[in-house]
């Protein structure tokens, strides 16, 4: 698999790093990494796409599995998600000519969403018009039959009639039904950014506002009871109460799901629990965790192995 330095690369020079998208221009210095893809905004024939390169095979599985039956829907919400083949171009390790393929997500003309929840801690009524608007969205993914599976602030964006529109599709499945606990998290967001004018963390089921976290630059929302936390370039988890449980050690953190969370050190990846003890210890190119499952992809040296969610090897692909 290619890396985050090729793909910096290719964006400061697509001319000769992609095939068809020569005239793509970045728009932001940042190349932001998910568990699955490094992702870029850029504009391309004067229209946004978030530009999404796999970080690993079975990236491209998630997006394919659903891209198919949502190419068939009548509905609006889903925007065509288009893979290009071979699209990028890259150095291997022996300095051979690679290619990769390329994920492209048009963005909507829209505002980010957590300037929407900002208004409404100000206005009673605007916060009104924003649940109103999450219900409308959920009619939305109940008609058309599908879980976006990755409703966050940070994924959703607001419309000039404050339309709520979801990006980063690629967790997305068919069939209704596994995003209502995140709308009723974005739903009690609203109420407390109303009623304390932040939202960030979380006690028996209802949220309440966390002072300490904000003497930390860069912070989460909350997952199962913890907030990722950065500082001095490096991450961790606070909890509820403001206690820093697992101390800022990482290059870079996953939220919590299911009592585990990919993190990244300079050694590689692995996989903690809510302790910050490595249940899969941090030396590894990719870990993945599917909260559905419990299981683990891992990429090593040699190939793909599965781990169970105690931190077994189950399976050699």
């Amino acid at each position: 698999m290619t890396t985050i330095f090729a793909f910096r690369r290719a964006l400061e020079s697509p001319l000769t790093h992609f095939a068809t998208l020569h005239s793509l221009q970045w728009l932001q210095s940042d190349v932001i990494r998910s568990t699955l893809f490094a992702e870029a905004r850029i504009l391309l024939d004067e229209r946004e796409y978030l530009l999404l390169m796999p970080l690993s095979p079975i990236s491209l599985r998630y997006v394919e599995r659903f891209r198919a039956p949502s190419l068939h829907l009548s509905e609006s919400i889903v925007p065509e998600l288009k893979v290009l083949r071979d699209e990028m171009y890259y150095e291997g390790s022996r300095g051979e000519r690679m290619t990769c393929d390329i994920l492209l997500e048009p963005l909507p003309h829209a505002l980010p969403y957590s300037d929407a929840v900002a208004m409404a801690a100000e206005d009673r009524h605007y916060a009104e018009v924003l649940c109103d608007k999450l219900h409308h969205l959920e009619k939305l993914l109940r008609a058309a039959d599908i879980s976006h599976r990755n409703l966050r602030k940070e994924n959703l964006m607001i419309d000039g009639e404050h339309n709520i529109i979801p990006i980063r599709w690629y967790y997305a499945t068919q069939g209704y039904g596994e995003d209502r606990e995140a709308l009723k998290q974005l739903r009690e967001q609203i109420a407390v950014s109303l009623a304390e004018g932040t939202y960030l963390a979380e006690e028996y089921g209802t949220y309440s506002c966390s002072s300490a976290a904000t003497a930390y630059l860069h912070h989460r929302r909350m997952s199962e009871g913890l907030i990722a936390i950065e500082h001095n370039e490096r991450w961790g988890f606070m909890d509820e109460s403001g206690r820093v449980v697992i101390e800022p050690a990482f290059m870079w953190v996953n939220d919590f799901y299911e009592g585990r969370a990919e993190v990244m050190t300079e050694c590689g990846m692995g996989l903690i629990d809510k302790q910050g003890t490595f249940i899969i210890p941090p030396r590894y190119k990719i870990v993945e965790f599917d909260h559905h499952s419990g299981c683990s992809n891992v990429l090593t040296e040699s190939g793909w192995i599965c781990f169970n969610y105690s931190g077994e090897i189950i399976e050699k692909q």
